[in-house]
């Protein structure tokens, strides 16, 4: 059936190596869980684990605040992907309102995926949890007060405990970083600056008339516009404890007509 598998060129081209994948596997009891794996991401999330943990024989779980949600999405990943006939994903019961079910969730994985955003108000607790368990951490976030906040409190702990957090995986500048790439490679002369543009389009807009952008994106922009003075103070903070001097851009305006 057609999206039931992964390329396999593009595997071997782009997957992880073997030893990243062992890096993941460890004696907890899960290798990875998706936590927020109900919502809007957490779902695409879900339907790609599902595929990708069987490629790599990772053992994985879902996690979340309403175990009802989260069986339709299992339900859903049952009947779209080949393998899970004779096998059940677990459920784990956490909520960033309760940080000891986080904890709990957290001591069992060697990589938590979060997707329960705004990060701003709801992702702390997850990060926290994470350093303190000694457990590994990634998210798509785009929010950079969220990202530079938690690398001020955080980043001495998480060095210690050997708990490695990552945010903004997947997000929108992965595209630029690819194409810049790409130029750098293909481009005959010398590449010395990119100008770029980018357009939002939803399928599920123009044939359903749903809506362009999710609730919780929609928060985290909102939020992003309304906290410029904590950005800057964090920011500030944050290159001052890794000794960083930033160098303004040199960014050409143009006026599209």
């Amino acid at each position: 059936m057609e999206g039931k598998s992964l390329n396999q060129e593009t595997i071997a081209k782009h997957g992880p190596t073997d030893e990243q994948i062992s890096n993941i596997k460890s004696k907890r009891q899960y290798d990875i869980i998706v936590f927020g794996a109900s919502g809007f991401t957490g779902q695409f999330v879900v339907m790609e684990m599902g595929r990708f943990s069987q490629i790599y024989n990772l053992t994985w779980a879902i996690a979340g605040r309403n175990t009802d949600k989260l069986q339709d999405v299992l339900n859903k990943l049952y009947k779209t992907v080949d393998g899970y006939e004779d096998k059940k994903i677990d459920i784990i019961y956490a909520d960033v309102q309760d940080i000891n079910t986080v904890m709990r969730m957290a001591q069992t994985t060697s990589v938590v995926i979060n997707c329960t955003g705004p990060y701003y108000i709801y992702g702390e607790v997850v990060v926290k949890s994470c350093v303190l368990t000694s457990t590994h951490y990634v998210d798509v976030t785009g929010e950079s007060l969220f990202m530079e906040k938690m690398a001020y409190i955080y980043n001495g702990q998480a060095e210690e405990n050997n708990s490695i957090i990552v945010s903004a995986l997947g997000m929108e500048s992965v595209p630029a970083d690819l194409g810049v790439e790409f130029l750098y490679n293909n481009f005959s002369g010398e590449l010395k600056n990119v100008d770029m543009y980018m357009k939002l389009y939803s399928s599920s807009f123009v044939l359903t008339n749903s809506a362009l952008i999710h609730d919780g994106t929609w928060k985290s922009a909102i939020l992003h516009m309304a906290t410029y003075k904590q950005r800057k103070y964090y920011r500030n903070l944050l290159d001052e404890l890794m000794g960083i001097t930033r160098v303004k851009p040199n960014v050409s305006k143009y006026v599209l007509s």
